[in-house]
């Protein structure tokens, strides 16, 4: 970042504007304040004073002393803004000296890589090249075995479908027995049970008919 500039001087003479053009004017006006200095009468030695424009008079050095300093503020805020657009220029020629350097360090990177790119696409170029002629020697080599290879696939595969063809139509003959003994077990079963239900209403039955034997034979 760039340093800020320095803050602009109050002045006491709100008419005095802080740029070298007004030097002159105020060249100008310490000529009318100062007349001594330009070889010039001062006022009060052609004339009588007025006794009533004393303090006009008296305000003179006054007026002096701030045009001076104002005079003074003005020549230090143009040596520090001088100062300081010195500072902005070194410090930009820094800066622009740091991105030459960068600038530089960028472009060996590049020039580096560039290199290292070219030399692994021709070593690419030849590893497939090398590829490129193994692969013919293969397909020469084994054309020949390829067909014989399918002929033994085929045959095998087809050997291997009837036997499961074969393998499944005994598997559901198979199924189709076992469904018929299972319908046969099943009305076994059911026969079973039935017998079973006779033979407890059977029993149900000798049971009354002892007890009520018994029973008569009691009275």
């Amino acid at each position: 970042e760039l340093p800020r500039p320095p803050p602009q001087p109050s002045t006491a003479d709100s008419s005095v504007s802080p740029s070298p053009m007004s030097r002159s004017t105020n060249t100008e006006a310490m000529r009318r304040v100062e007349p001594r200095r330009f070889n010039e009468t001062p006022r009060s030695e052609l004339t009588p004073v007025n006794t009533d424009n004393e303090s006009e008079v008296d305000a003179w050095p006054s007026h002096h002393a701030k045009r001076t300093q104002s005079q003074k503020a003005v020549m230090g805020f143009v040596e520090e803004f001088h100062n300081f657009a010195h500072h902005i220029s070194k410090v930009q020629e820094e800066k622009m000296n740091e991105v030459k350097g960068e600038m530089k360090t960028f472009e060996s990177r590049v020039q580096s890589d560039t290199t290292s790119l070219e030399s692994r696409c021709d070593a690419l170029e030849r590893a497939l090249a090398a590829f490129q002629r193994e692969h013919g020697d293969l397909i020469k080599e084994h054309g020949s075995n390829v067909l014989q290879r399918l002929s033994s696939l085929e045959s095998t595969v087809g050997t291997l479908a009837e036997r499961h063809a074969r393998d499944v139509e005994s598997t559901r003959k198979t199924t189709d027995h076992l469904s018929r003994e299972t319908a046969g077990f099943k009305e076994a079963h059911e026969q079973h049970l039935e017998v079973e239900a006779n033979l407890n209403t059977a029993v149900k039955g000798l049971t009354s008919a002892a007890e009520q034997t018994a029973n008569a034979l009691a009275t």
